[in-house]
């Protein structure tokens, strides 16, 4: 999980302690308690050096228990960012004693900022959940199915969750998902974060979930086997075991594939397509051909696909899908002064985008949890999708 950034979390570790030893032990002579103190802090580092060396070496993405890595994840937030920021701020600023104060003020203002966001975040904010209410109005839309009602939520990550919050997360979830009353309900992906069985002890909750035309779901990246070490054999056999359990909870999974929904004469279509992504492992995933197989031209298709990119790579210039439903940004989870740092990196990272020269649309989900439990000012979303008909 760490291997790119590991000399990056080392420096974020050991750099404020070398200082501290060096400005406070070495210099200064400081007091019993203040050495104590310095004491006690290398030790911790030392530690969560161990640690990362630990995960490392880890053949899987993530530990398969994931309270130590959550802790670990706090205190490199809550601990250590902080302490790097305030050495860094009174290393910088030299002997000057107004400017050192006002570094100081700074580097106490940001550190306490970012320990009231972690904090927040991993507790209040990564349990709110919010309901996002959209009309979605087309001409291709059959009589029919005007006024149908779909209901989407993605990005459940149960891994993340102990069994005690998960209940309690995942609970509300499906109960207001059931409250919507909607036609049919579609999962967009990620249900996981690396094995099937983190699913097994909230399975009696998820398939609780009700609807006439039922739960349509989707793979998402962490649901595939490219997060855990072992051989093909022991991929393959991670990523049916997911699809089983979905299938067994009562859920249809579309693995390049479509389904028909009927009212009478008329006809909509929901495709399922595989992860598309520019990771190696994904390289061969999405066969728009199968995901479209038997589909007409004059079809009102609702496409899922878990990561939005694919929309302008993919399913604009390969099909006719109208709407596009997505999910895997998570958006970002952190929103900072009314701003998502992630749309620095995704073109559409959440919410509704419209193609103008074809008048297609994307809809990208901020989804439920996340492989880090911490959500600031980005709830957990459920999507409640109600389709107009402009049919003359």
């Amino acid at each position: 999980m760490i291997g790119r950034i590991f000399f990056l979390l080392l420096l974020l570790v050991v750099a404020p302690d070398v200082w501290l030893w060096w400005h406070c032990l070495r210099r200064r002579r400081p007091k019993a308690p203040v050495r104590y103190a310095v004491y006690v802090s290398a030790a911790v580092s030392v530690a969560m050096c161990i640690y990362t060396l630990w995960l490392t070496l880890l053949p899987d993405f993530a530990p398969e228990n994931m309270t130590l890595l959550v802790a670990y994840l706090l205190l490199l937030c809550v601990v250590f960012v902080p302490k790097c920021l305030l050495v860094a701020c009174y290393a910088v600023s030299g002997r000057t004693v107004w400017l050192r104060r006002v570094a100081m003020t700074v580097g106490t203002v940001l550190s306490a900022g970012i320990i009231y966001v972690v904090v927040y975040g991993g507790t209040v904010g990564f349990e709110e959940l919010e309901v996002t209410r959209f009309d979605y109005r087309s001409a291709d839309i059959p009589r029919a199915f005007d006024g149908y009602k779909i209901v989407q939520f993605s990005d459940t990550h149960v891994g993340s969750y102990t069994d005690e919050r998960g209940r309690r997360v995942l609970g509300r979830v499906v109960d207001s998902i059931n409250a919507r009353k909607p036609d049919l309900i579609v999962f967009t992906g990620d249900l996981q974060n690396m094995r099937a069985s983190e699913v097994e002890p909230f399975r009696n909750i998820l398939s609780r979930l009700r609807a006439p035309d039922g739960v349509i779901s989707i793979l998402g990246n962490h649901d595939y086997s490219v997060y855990i070490g072992g051989d093909e054999a022991v991929c393959r056999a991670n990523e049916g075991a997911l699809i089983d359990v979905e299938r067994n909870m009562g859920w249809d999974v579309l693995i390049d594939d479509n389904r028909r929904i009927r009212r009478g004469i008329d006809s909509i279509v929901v495709a399922g397509m595989e992860n598309v992504s520019e990771k190696a492992y994904f390289a061969g995933k999405g066969d728009m051909d199968k995901t479209t197989d038997g589909v007409g031209d004059s079809a009102f298709v609702i496409m899922l696909q878990h990561d939005p990119r694919a929309w302008r790579k993919r399913i604009l210039p390969e099909s006719n899908a109208q709407l596009t439903l997505s999910g895997h940004t998570h958006a970002g989870q952190i929103r900072l002064f009314g701003r998502l740092p992630i749309s620095l990196i995704y073109k559409e990272c959440y919410g509704m985008y419209n193609d103008e020269s074809s008048g297609r649309s994307l809809y990208v989900s901020a989804g439920i949890g996340g492989l880090a439990p911490i959500r600031y000012n980005v709830p957990g979303e459920i999507v409640v999708i109600t389709l107009c008909s402009d049919h003359p």
